[in-house]
């Protein structure tokens, strides 16, 4: 499993992408973006998207009634009562935590860097 906390979103990310491999993906996706010359970006963890959507206002870029991909995971019962696997996504503007599926494919990818 991944971290949802706050600093882990790197981890998570370097986890997903060292476990998956090659395709496409969202932290793949994230891990491979590049951009005004930097490419340490990554999937942001749970606590991290969410702290992001909270200051959407100031940061920019966020489509409202989207739901965001996050790199953390979740081996709860997960929307269809199924035990495997499922990754945490947040609605913009934020709402509860929710689940999703792996294969859920309308989720958006919002790569971040630390710095």
């Amino acid at each position: 499993g991944t971290s949802i906390y706050i600093g882990y979103g790197s981890a998570n990310t370097t986890k997903i992408v060292s476990s998956q491999g090659s395709g496409t993906y969202a932290a793949k996706i994230a891990d491979d973006y590049v951009a005004n010359g930097y490419s340490d970006w990554y999937l942001p963890s749970f606590e991290e998207m969410k702290k992001l959507i909270a200051q959407s206002a100031k940061v920019g870029g966020f489509v409202n009634g989207a739901y965001y991909w996050t790199s953390s995971e979740s081996t709860s019962n997960g929307v269809s009562g199924n035990t495997a696997p499922y990754a945490w996504i947040q609605l913009n503007p934020s709402s509860g935590p929710n689940e999703s599926g792996k294969t859920y494919s309308s989720g958006v990818v919002r790569p971040i860097r630390s710095f």
